[in-house]
């Protein structure tokens, strides 16, 4: 019997995920599973990688996102292969990954069912990588004021909030002019949202990177302009409403592959994955690619 670390976070989406059934559904699909829950501070503070090969990841994109850095700092060169269990609200990552439910066995030693994940590295930040994206704009306001308000428990509800609290935010955010230089190229505007994604999706599910692999060795950066800015509410508020039809994300957006990006951070909030930077204005950010540093289940779940 293969052993394997859960890495469970009770409080992750509605919080209807118990201890037992996270565990259940680990051992009973043949691994011998070690459990620690984030919200368990002692336990949480002493808990070590040791020697297993699976990882279960129990919890949002958050959870996900702490586990990758905790491995990154910690123990770069072992071979640990991650299983996403999508109990978030967002589920950004497991969406990326093609996630569902149900746990199929497989080793890190086959390789048609790993997926090999990049990160970003950041000169010229408090934190050293990001794993979903990074930018500037609407969307550190956006993080901010979900943040600071009273959000349902019910996942869906905090999406569809969510989405609605960012139309607010488009309609009345100042654009930021900037140049940024990617590749060696310099690009100028007046900008509403700037993201760099490793990953398709950003904050509540928006589809804003469809053609992004986080193991192609390139990020999507994600330009929307004040030009796009009526273009670009037109697609939120279609969302909102439910619509299902698929928007042509490149009627608003401009999406460029890219693997070094420079920037001067002239806006006084920058998000790196769900988390807000504060007053980094005039801080010259430096992200570059780090490659096949990581690796999960590639379809783990049918």
């Amino acid at each position: 019997m293969k052993k394997a670390q859960i890495v469970h976070n009770p409080s992750s989406g509605d919080g209807s995920h118990t201890k037992e059934e996270v565990v259940a559904q680990v051992e009973n699909n043949g691994f011998k599973a070690a459990y620690v829950s984030t919200k368990d501070d002692a336990s949480w503070q002493k808990f070590q990688f040791g020697e297993m090969e699976n990882i279960f990841v129990a919890g949002g994109d958050g959870t996900v996102t702490k586990i990758m850095e905790k491995l990154l700092s910690e123990v770069p060169d072992q071979k640990v292969l991650l299983h996403v269990l999508p109990h978030g609200t967002a589920n950004n990552i497991a969406k990326t990954l093609q996630t569902t439910t149900i746990i199929e066995q497989h080793s890190i030693k086959d390789e048609k069912k790993t997926k090999n994940f990049d990160c970003g590295e950041i000169e010229g930040a408090p934190t050293k990588f990001f794993f979903e994206s990074l930018g500037i704009g609407v969307f550190p306001e956006l993080i901010t004021l979900m943040k600071q308000i009273n959000t349902s428990d019910n996942p869906s509800k905090k999406l569809k909030q969510s989405l609605d609290e960012l139309i607010g935010i488009v309609q009345n955010f100042e654009a930021i002019e900037t140049n940024i230089e990617v590749d060696g190229l310099t690009l100028e505007g007046s900008f509403i949202l700037i993201a760099l994604m490793n990953i398709k999706y950003l904050g509540p599910n928006l589809h804003l990177a469809p053609n992004a692999d986080p193991g192609d060795g390139y990020f999507e950066l994600v330009l929307i302009t004040e030009e796009k800015r009526a273009e670009f509410l037109h697609y939120l508020k279609a969302l909102s409403n439910g619509s299902k039809s698929k928007n042509n994300i490149e009627t608003f957006a401009k999406i460029i592959r890219v693997q070094v990006l420079k920037m001067k951070c002239i806006n006084k909030k920058l998000h790196i994955d769900d988390t807000v930077v504060d007053n980094c204005s005039n801080d010259t950010l430096e992200i570059k690619i780090r490659q096949n540093c990581l690796q999960f289940s590639k379809i783990p779940f049918e």
